[in-house]
């Protein structure tokens, strides 16, 4: 109280005070909220299907899978926020019916209109999202053919063409950057039946055919890449059965 009364804080310059504040606070806050409409998203469309699909595995029915994932993930969320946005609508329509509100009710239904605004922008930009995934969801499955009901066996299948994939493109990487694979590398192929010697072999070939058109001038597409390890997967797709027959599996 001290503190208040040296600078003059009196509730009458306090308010005044707030007042100036707020006026102030407006024009921003209308501006990020147009922006937010406008720009849209946190993630542009590139962002998504490259980072939230590329990263998330290789194989389509992983691809597909993640887009089912990310719907979810933002579909809790909307329908979370949907109800917040309910109850701010109900504190909003309470306090406009009153003849007259207190200072404190006055800040309560500018706050509460404020956050209804953000809201709104936020679910309206997770329903662009959920439109988003939807649409790439459809693409995935009707280019790759997957089947409407997928099952366990496609589960798995997709998981081996992944593992094999993901530890190919681990290979290349050790063999680029350390000249040689690393334990960890090492690990995952054997996992999945893939003598380690014989992927350093393959690698080897397939870094020395890229130096090469390098050398002719040609440069490789991150897609000549993608067709090596499709390559690796069916020839070492049924590796992981050795793996099975040792432990004692059918």
């Amino acid at each position: 109280m001290d503190l208040i009364e040296k600078h003059n804080h009196t509730l009458q310059n306090i308010e005044k005070n707030l007042q100036d504040l707020q006026n102030e606070l407006i024009p921003f806050i209308k501006q990020m909220e147009y922006i937010k409409r406008t720009i849209g998203t946190p993630q542009t469309k590139s962002e998504r299907e490259i980072g939230n699909l590329l990263f998330s595995g290789d194989s389509p029915i992983i691809w597909y899978k993640q887009c089912h994932s990310q719907i979810n993930t933002r579909l809790q969320g909307t329908i979370d926020s949907f109800y917040q946005l309910q109850k701010l609508k109900n504190i909003i329509e309470k306090l406009q019916e009153k003849d007259h509100l207190s200072q404190k009710e006055i800040l309560k239904l500018s706050k509460a209109k404020l956050d209804y605004v953000g809201l709104e922008g936020y679910i309206q930009n997770s329903i662009i999202e959920i439109k988003h995934y939807t649409h790439t969801a459809e693409s995935i499955k009707s280019k790759h053919k997957i089947p409407d009901n997928i099952t366990q066996a496609d589960m798995d299948n997709a998981s081996i063409e992944d593992h094999i994939k993901t530890a190919f493109k681990q290979a290349v990487q050790d063999m680029t950057q350390l000249g040689t694979i690393s334990s960890g590398t090492f690990g995952h192929l054997e996992q999945w039946g893939i003598h380690p010697m014989t992927a350093r072999f393959y690698v080897y070939q397939y870094i020395e055919s890229c130096e090469q058109l390098l050398k002719e001038q040609k440069t490789p597409q991150v897609s000549h890449l993608y067709e090596f390890l499709h390559q690796m997967y069916l020839l070492h797709k049924d590796c992981y059965k050795d793996n099975m027959r040792r432990l004692g599996l059918s």
